[in-house]
């Protein structure tokens, strides 16, 4: 069965022929298209049927994808000829995040108690931005169980600034008798 690992070690091989050749861009587009093509039950069902012939399969990726490079067009004749089609998603997503990572890029997927301002979220922004060094993206979500601050992932960096993180941290300390 495809993994997470797999698709990483498949995007790093393609983050990497893409940077040699200076199109980081154009494979960012390309896999993004593959991604969403991949997406439809139909296409997938098509792509995993074992009794397809692979150049059956490489006719309608030539077909569908008249402006993949043709090194792109050859990362999705790999991919179908092992069988891991399945993968284009998280394959874009691991590439992705190394492009962003080139280019100073980070999201950040900040979840509050109750939706914030559009200035508050400009606070947010330039507050993870000096703290990583980083452009940063938001995500925002709404989680009234933290009751108030804020929690933020920034890649596998995690900042719980919630206040219901800051009562169980004060429960945990007068059940051990440190304060």
């Amino acid at each position: 069965m495809p993994t997470k690992l797999t698709a990483l070690r498949y995007a790093q091989a393609a983050f990497a022929l893409a940077n040699e050749k200076q199109q980081t861009d154009k494979w960012l587009n390309d896999l993004a298209v593959l991604k969403t093509v991949m997406a439809s039950p139909q296409v997938f069902v098509f792509f995993s049927d074992p009794r397809i012939p692979l150049k059956d399969k490489k006719e309608l990726l030539k077909k569908n994808l008249p402006d993949f490079i043709s090194e792109d067009l050859n990362f999705a004749y790999l991919l179908a000829s092992k069988n891991l089609l399945s993968l284009a998603g998280p394959i874009y997503d691991e590439f992705e995040a190394m492009y962003n990572e080139q280019g100073g890029l980070a999201t950040a997927e900040v979840t509050t108690a109750v939706e914030l301002s559009e200035a508050e979220k400009q606070k947010v922004i330039d507050d993870l931005s000096r703290m990583f060094g980083k452009t940063i993206n938001i995500i925002t979500k709404v989680d009234p169980n933290i009751l108030g601050g804020l929690v933020a992932r920034v890649g596998d960096k995690l900042i719980d600034g919630s206040l219901r993180s800051k009562i169980d941290s004060m429960r945990r300390k007068l059940s051990a008798g440190i304060i």
